[in-house]
């Protein structure tokens, strides 16, 4: 077996980019994330105008009931008034004094209340125009988490992208070359024999067959690998067996087997370290 002398590809300064790019959007989470608690700290804070709107519906429940109760005694004293007509004129007199006296209390009661009211409604605009600000605030927060949850998907993305590359670089590291010699009119069928199993594939189709081990012994998986290999032509493919260490364990049973079910074919054979692959 014949190794390929040309120097292995370098994918080092791709994976540096890739590497560089994930630090970026790392930094660019890190950023979004104190944005996301800054603006979680300052609706926080301005969680009291909840509480003072509260408040306010407490005193205006209040000031309506002072209203209606304002409301009865006028009631009251239009009641009162009904009656001036049968009173003499020293009880006319005293009826006056003291109706002046409650309607004065009364309008000073109902200028309070609308005081009250006035404030109220003040205060109950502010608290609307807060409101507004913190439902601005809140979409304005969502949209940035939603920005932040894009960019750890493609964090994500890009992850998984860089194990995919490493991934194939390994394998590439990994990857040797056969170079065959002799008759070429033959088409070498190669089978990699591994302590899980075989895998056989012909050097001029894509098509790789897998055969994995199922039980404690390997022969009827041998049996599936000979009735795989019978389907080649023995007068235009020869087998080349490439062995790992670990199928050491088996290898002469196989090639006994072989030996006596496939004597029609020439083969070959070449060792193969574990983590090593042709195909």
């Amino acid at each position: 077996m014949f190794r390929n002398s040309d120097p292995p590809i370098s994918l080092f300064s791709f994976q540096d980019i890739v590497t560089t790019l994930i630090g970026i959007m790392v930094l660019f989470v890190l950023l979004l994330s104190l944005e996301l608690i800054e603006a979680t700290r300052i609706f926080e804070e301005s969680s009291p105008v909840r509480e003072e709107l509260a408040r306010l519906r407490e005193q205006r429940k209040s000031l309506e009931t002072q209203v209606e109760e304002q409301a009865r005694r006028l009631k009251e004293l239009a009641a009162e008034l009904d009656s001036v007509s049968d009173m003499s004129e020293a009880e006319l007199l005293y009826s006056r004094q003291r109706v002046e006296h409650r309607i004065d209390s009364a309008t000073k009661a109902c200028s309070s209340a609308e005081e009250l009211l006035l404030r109220m409604r003040e205060r109950k605009a502010e608290v609307e125009a807060a409101e507004r600000e913190l439902a601005g605030r809140r979409e304005k927060l969502q949209q940035r988490t939603a920005q932040l949850e894009q960019v750890r998907r493609n964090g994500d993305a890009l992850q998984r992208r860089n194990e995919e590359q490493r991934e194939e670089l390994r394998r590439l590291a990994n990857a040797v070359s056969i170079e065959f010699e002799g008759d070429m009119s033959k088409q070498p069928v190669m089978v990699e024999c591994s302590e899980t199993g075989f895998r056989v594939k012909r050097l001029d189709s894509p098509e790789i067959r897998e055969i994995p081990f199922q039980g404690i012994t390997v022969t009827a998986e041998i049996e599936k690998l000979l009735a795989v290999l019978r389907e080649y032509p023995a007068s235009s493919c020869y087998i080349l067996f490439l062995i790992k260490p670990s199928a050491a364990k088996y290898a002469e049973y196989l090639l006994n087997q072989y030996s006596l079910g496939m004597s029609s074919y020439e083969m070959g054979m070449d060792p193969l370290y574990e983590r090593e692959h042709c195909f």
